[in-house]
């Protein structure tokens, strides 16, 4: 779930039924290798109940259609590094926004810092050469 859940962050988790599950919260479920925390992309209505569709953040592929006894809760807050911030805070569009025009923008920026690099090291040696 990185970026908005990282490593050594611990969940505050909030007890949640499907029926109480929108697309976007980020659910914690039980999965066949232990606990997995996710975004939920879809709910779907089936004969047998509610199935959730979830993804993790930086998974390109959506997981299995979940039943809705599989879901534990929905995750409510983050604590990191001593502070408690809402997942909305953690996960907000300006931090997406951020996220986005970095990785578009970052070849740009290494090109000009190398470009940086290359007039001071010319500017070094001008100097270095006048009496």
């Amino acid at each position: 779930m990185f970026p908005a859940i990282r490593p050594g962050d611990v969940l505050v988790v909030e007890r949640a039924g499907a029926n109480q599950v929108a697309v976007g919260d980020v659910v914690v479920m039980q999965n066949e290798g232990g606990l997995v925390d996710h975004r939920v992309i879809s709910v779907q209505a089936s004969a047998l109940g509610k199935r959730i569709v979830t993804k993790g953040d930086a998974v390109a592929q959506p997981d299995r259609p979940a039943d809705e006894s599989e879901v534990l809760g929905k995750v409510a807050s983050v604590v990191r590094r001593g502070r408690i911030m809402k997942l909305e805070a953690a996960t907000g569009t300006g931090q997406r926004w951020v996220a986005k025009g970095f990785c578009r923008f970052y070849p740009v920026v290494c090109w000009l810092a190398r470009l940086r690099h290359k007039l001071q090291h010319r500017r070094e040696r001008i100097l270095s050469c006048q009496p």
